[in-house]
């Protein structure tokens, strides 16, 4: 490897009143309180962007109570289309690649994900330590993955924004209470972008991100205001590749069709023959040209690893929460620590290949 593989970790600067670095860096609660900031430089290795007093708040469940915040930018400005920017502090990773490698894995299917990149964090001067940055998954964001903008967002509870969506009700209901195939083939791709789901859900397997479909959680739903389809996405991508946190599940080891079959409330997909015939294709043509040991998914976490990996020995944060060494993230390629259920990021990728491919 040389140093052209190694990509470029970005500077984010931001200067704020010390009393709401304060707040920021003591918030526990669960209200993203949005607090204002003097300005933010993020320094990406060629040009330098400025912006003018954009607010800041903590986000996240439980990362809110670590000393690594996770925060979001909100952009006050005309100027530049994104205008929110996370900065997440993936405290719950060793690695530091898994967020961005599932987020690769997503795009080689082509569904959305967020665009990241790693940045060095201060705040006032003084490093908050090494943070994956990432689009937030919203209004922008929605906006430059679809066709049309302006639809409805569902989170994983399917509660919307706007509320009192028809639409979702509708779809519930057919997924929910619809029994005969027939029925399933003539209202569901009215409703429902099974095709993007399907190539989501490969993405999902492959990588073990049990967080979404598999718990019912970390899903997007958003439907398009004018042909009123319903197309999903994941979010929040780092509890992957075998990764249990706290779980006696070994996810190494699950089959696409148990995967599947708990991916409520869309594990109906496989009473169409049709439907099924094309996961399974997306699944083997995913195990083919990107999941695979020496394939394009290796190289990619081989140069995350190099990239992350002088950050981490200059991040006195990293091992304050979860407890990890630097040594630790320096073996992740070959091996995570063993509470963790997870056999490393490479060691992964050969037994999950082994255990999906037909």
């Amino acid at each position: 490897m040389t140093s052209s593989d190694v990509e470029l970790t970005s500077l984010v600067h931001i200067q704020m009143e010390p009393k709401h670095e304060e707040q920021l860096l003591q918030a526990t609660g669960h209200n993203d309180v949005l607090l204002p900031t003097q300005h933010a430089v993020i320094y990406n290795g060629h040009l330098p962007i400025s912006f003018d007093k954009p607010e800041i708040s903590a986000v996240g469940s439980n990362t809110r109570r670590m000393i690594k915040k996770s925060m979001r930018l909100t952009i006050n400005s005309e100027t530049y289309q994104l205008k929110k920017i996370v900065l997440k502090s993936s405290v719950l990773d060793p690695s530091m690649i898994k967020e961005r490698l599932s987020g690769a894995t997503m795009r080689s299917v082509g569904v959305p994900a967020s665009r990241s990149a790693y940045a060095m964090v201060f705040i006032n001067g003084k490093s908050r330590g090494l943070y994956v940055m990432l689009e937030d998954d919203h209004e922008e964001y929605l906006s430059s993955r679809f066709p049309v903008a302006g639809g409805p967002r569902c989170g994983p509870s399917w509660v919307c924004s706007p509320t009192n969506n028809e639409g979702v009700r509708s779809l519930l209901h057919i997924i929910r209470n619809t029994t005969q195939i027939p029925q399933w083939i003539e209202k569901v791709p009215a409703a429902f972008d099974l095709k993007m789901y399907s190539r989501t859900l490969v993405a999902e397997i492959v990588t073990s991100n049990w967080d979404g479909f598999w718990n019912r959680n970390n899903f997007v739903t958003y439907q398009d205001p004018v042909t009123k389809v319903f197309h999903t996405f994941r979010t929040d991508l780092d509890l992957s590749f075998g990764f249990s946190y706290g779980r006696d599940t070994n996810f190494t080891a699950i089959t696409a069709e148990s995967w599947a079959d708990k991916a409520i409330p869309f594990s109906q997909i496989y009473k169409v023959e049709e439907w099924t015939a094309y996961f399974n294709q997306c699944l083997q043509d995913t195990l083919k040209l990107w999941f695979y040991p020496g394939g394009p998914v290796e190289a990619y976490a081989k140069v995350l690893h190099q990239t992350a990996l002088p950050a981490v020995l200059q991040d006195d944060y990293f091992a304050l929460d979860s407890g990890w060494s630097r040594q630790d993230m320096a073996l992740s390629l070959e091996t995570f620590p063993a509470h963790t259920n997870a056999p490393g990021i490479l060691p992964f990728i050969a037994m999950r290949h082994q255990i999906l491919k037909k």
